[in-house]
């Protein structure tokens, strides 16, 4: 992760960055040392400097198609960094790894194809991208190519020969994590069907309509600076006066033109709006126990 963001994590005291759990989670799951990484979308090679502090002997690939990113890599004997195109990776890799990137690829078939060469047999390929049934504001993303559900991601990689094991994990409740290995052809291949991306928009079209309806007779604000958050405040416009944070880096700063405050500045009728769908109700108890106002779960 970027900067000073950071979350607040079971097991730790202290906020930590996604990439500090994601390299937790991965290396629980592997086994042995001399391992190579690659990491596709490693932007400027958070996630790869986390594992060279938790793994012995290991050499770490980072790729990324924006050349820039280079400058910000880091510079050290284990590490190379590789950009343009994927086909200009050599070599093959223990452990690949696509976090938030599988889903702005616009040509899925070229990348599995080169995911597949760049494996070897016994190697594990570890994925993490939003979820859409859990998460249908991710689906307001213009920029992705692609919107996943467990049973899409697994369709997709057993049509390109690998099999999906999603990772039970209480980091990321609406992410789908899992680890990929390669199976055997089977021409009978049985896919799931999957109709979320119709209940996803069906979903956001009731939540539209609850905000229409909202009335404005206190402060309203919305918890998060996230895509969640914006499409709250783009149907609320000037009835939304905020939003909130608990992260300290954004308290203070704005977002859309809005103040971002920290949930202690919250008074007893304020209302605000907790929009992370089956997430927000343990959201909403835990902001209850610590802070003062009103909550809505959207």
């Amino acid at each position: 992760d970027v900067g000073a963001h950071t979350l607040t994590a079971d097991g730790y005291e202290r906020p930590v960055t996604r990439s500090f759990l994601q390299a937790e989670l991965v290396c629980s799951l592997l086994d042995g040392e001399d391992l190579s990484i690659l990491d596709i979308g490693c932007f400027n090679g958070a996630l790869l400097v986390e594992f060279d502090h938790r793994l012995k002997s290991v050499d770490l690939h980072g790729f990324d198609v924006n050349d820039h990113l280079r400058a910000t890599f880091p510079v050290k004997d284990n590490f190379r960094f590789w950009s343009s195109n994927i086909e200009s990776i050599d070599g093959q890799f223990d452990v690949i790894c696509m976090s938030h990137s599988i889903m702005y690829v616009q040509n899925i078939h070229r990348l599995m194809t080169q995911i597949r060469r760049l494996m070897k047999p016994d190697s594990v390929l570890f994925v993490q991208t939003p979820n859409i049934a859990k998460n249908p504001y991710y689906a307001l993303m213009g920029d992705q190519y692609s919107y996943y559900t467990p049973n899409i991601l697994r369709n997709v990689f057993l049509y390109h020969g690998l099999e999906l094991s999603l990772v039970d994990n209480r980091w990321f409740p609406r992410e789908i994590v899992g680890i990929a290995r390669r199976h055997s052809y089977d021409a009978d291949r049985d896919y799931s069907q999957d109709a979320h991306i119709e209940q996803c928009l069906k979903y956001l079209d009731t939540i539209a309509m609850k905000l229409d309806d909202l009335s404005a007779d206190s402060r309203i604000g919305v918890l998060g600076t996230t895509a969640n958050a914006a499409f709250v405040d783009s149907r609320l416009g000037e009835k939304l006066d905020f939003f909130v944070d608990e992260n300290h880096s954004r308290v203070g700063t704005r977002f859309r033109d809005k103040e971002v405050l920290h949930p202690r500045s919250l008074d007893d009728s304020d209302l605000l709006i907790v929009p992370y769908g089956e997430s927000s109700r343990r959201i909403k108890r835990r902001l209850e126990d610590e802070y003062r106002g009103r909550f809505m779960v959207l």
